[in-house]
């Protein structure tokens, strides 16, 4: 505080003889008088609509870095920060952060509905992260958010949709058959690569058109010149080499763990959005209904705004690469380095946070149902629970003959 004892009047510089210091979450008030009987007044930063712009600006940092208010509460203590109190904090989420991811995500989403609408897309992919006890199990739970992410892009939003791809889920399956047969349901190319991969006993015996399952088939090659295929070596389908290949390529086993690895129209841009929702939403950690709402919304957001990096490249326009230890291959494996996110779409939320704080009426999101309690039962007295843990464990030591 040596930058208020003496009086800031141009001219004056006399010592301050009162001064009075008061916070109001990360806002610090320094109310003086010095000895001259000049009085002012200094804030570390201005109220929009009676609430601190630090206490917006750091409520809006610690949610849209994907952080929460106790990493961030625990961060500043160790630093001696004047930070806001956890209510002042979820109230602003409240009513100032969470309005705004919902506005921003759906303006993203009719964005891309419109777009959907506009251009024919390939098709759709479906996986799912599964934390509501709306329904009785993560199986039910997955089937029927799918139905009803469905039904929406179907019937509320008008999407055609000709083809979906999902995991191999039974129930997923089911549903697909039995609600949505006139969609495509695709979830590996499997019997086509298989249909490959076997195709390679036709070729090596020099046969590069045949017949099968009906239909006419041909190698991918380019055609061979007839002095070409009188000069390679193709091996015969009454050999030895031939019949001992061709248990390797059709062994049951093989194709069974081919088939696990099989996900070219695959759902694995889900997937890293799933690892992106993880920075946002930890699995190990409990949000109430709205929060984790727009937990997800923000992860959307963030993925969506990330889609297609480029790999890195070297000042001499090299393709930059870094070395992986994997278990799995138990060698050394080149990762693709990509270029680093942007997080410029967290500035632009920042700023709606403060416009939104400014205006005296500001659009309210729609409320939903809140989904029903895990529990089964209504929640009985504390202490009723309380007497009954410590009657069984009066039991537990009689029974045993324990004393304590």
């Amino acid at each position: 505080m040596t930058l208020f004892s003496s009086c800031h009047v141009p001219t004056c510089g006399a010592p301050i003889i009162d001064k009075k210091v008061s916070t109001r979450g990360s806002k610090i008030k320094i109310e003086w008088t010095c000895l001259n009987y000049h009085s002012r007044t200094w804030t570390s930063c201005h109220d929009v609509r009676g609430v601190p712009e630090n206490n917006l600006l750091f409520s809006a940092a610690t949610l849209f870095s994907g952080s929460t208010y106790t990493e961030i509460a625990e961060w500043a203590s160790i630093l001696n920060l004047q930070i806001l109190k956890s209510t002042q904090f979820y109230s602003i989420q409240r009513e100032n952060l969470i309005p705004v991811l919902h506005f921003a995500y759906k303006d993203q989403q009719d964005y891309l509905i419109k777009r959907l609408l506009r251009e024919k897309a390939e098709g759709k992919c479906g996986d799912a992260r599964c934390d509501s006890p709306e329904a009785g199990s993560s199986v039910a739970m997955e089937c029927q958010g799918f139905r009803r992410s469905l039904n929406h892009l179907i019937y509320n939003e008008g999407l055609p949709i000709d083809l979906i791809t999902t995991d191999r889920a039974p129930s997923i399956r089911k549903m697909m058959r039995e609600e949505f047969g006139n969609i495509h349901h695709e979830f590996d190319p499997w019997h086509e690569l298989r249909r490959r991969w076997t195709s390679l006993l036709h070729h090596i015996c020099g046969e590069h058109v045949w017949e099968q399952d009906g239909r006419r088939w041909a190698c991918p090659h380019p055609a061979l010149s007839p002095e070409e295929q009188r000069k390679k070596r193709w091996l015969h389908k009454d050999s030895d080499a031939f019949r001992g290949l061709q248990a390797i390529v059709e062994d049951k086993r093989l194709l069974k763990d081919l088939n696990q690895m099989t996900h070219f129209k695959h759902t694995g841009s889900l997937e890293v959005f799933h690892s992106v929702m993880l920075k946002y939403m930890p699995k190990c950690l409990h949000f109430d209904y709205d929060t984790m709402v727009a937990r997800t919304q923000l992860a959307i957001l963030d993925n969506n705004y990330n889609v297609g990096r480029e790999q890195a490249m070297t000042s001499e326009g090299i393709p930059r690469f870094s070395m992986v230890f994997t278990k799995h291959s138990k060698d050394w494996v080149a990762k693709k380095i990509y270029e680093p996110t942007s997080q410029s779409f967290r500035h632009h939320l920042v700023q709606h946070v403060l416009q939104r704080r400014e205006n005296p009426t500001p659009p309210e999101i729609p409320r939903v149902q809140q989904p029903q309690n895990i529990a089964t039962k209504e929640k009985p007295p504390k202490e009723d629970v309380i007497q009954k843990h410590q009657s069984r464990f009066s039991s537990l030591l009689e029974h045993h003959n324990f004393e304590l």
